[in-house]
């Protein structure tokens, strides 16, 4: 599990670690052991009210934890998509159960494929490498 141990239900210690793991996971890569997680479940593993942890959300992202959650998982399918990873790899890594389903996700919130996006990316580092 990536997250800590939980202080006691809303203590001031808690909220110090969700900071802490949550700013680790916002600046991480590959964070994608979080990738099943949902907002009761983050509440459960802190220790917090599902209540407590919405308005932490909305006051530190101004999102609910479900939408930074979203916006994580659609951030690290750019990314992946960027370093070659096929869009059916990216889905089951993301915890897409469907391929298609991630990519109407996916075009919803970046406006292209993820098909596209991957050979978008890797035509340019063909051209790239074409170029040395």
């Amino acid at each position: 599990m990536p997250f800590k141990n939980p202080a006691p239900n809303g203590s001031s210690k808690s909220r110090v670690w969700i900071e802490q793991d949550l700013a680790r996971l916002n600046h991480s890569q590959l964070a994608t052991d979080f990738t099943d997680y949902r907002a009761a479940r983050l509440a459960a593993t802190y220790g917090v009210t599902l209540r407590q942890l919405r308005r932490y959300f909305q006051k530190s992202f101004g999102l609910s934890p479900k939408d930074w959650l979203f916006e994580k998982r659609m951030t690290i399918a750019h990314r992946l998509l960027e370093t070659g990873e096929s869009v059916k790899t990216v889905a089951i890594q993301l915890g897409f159960k469907q391929p298609s389903h991630f990519g109407s996700v996916f075009k919803r919130r970046y406006g292209l494929s993820p098909s596209a996006c991957h050979n978008l990316n890797t035509s340019r580092k063909r051209d790239t490498s074409q170029m040395s």
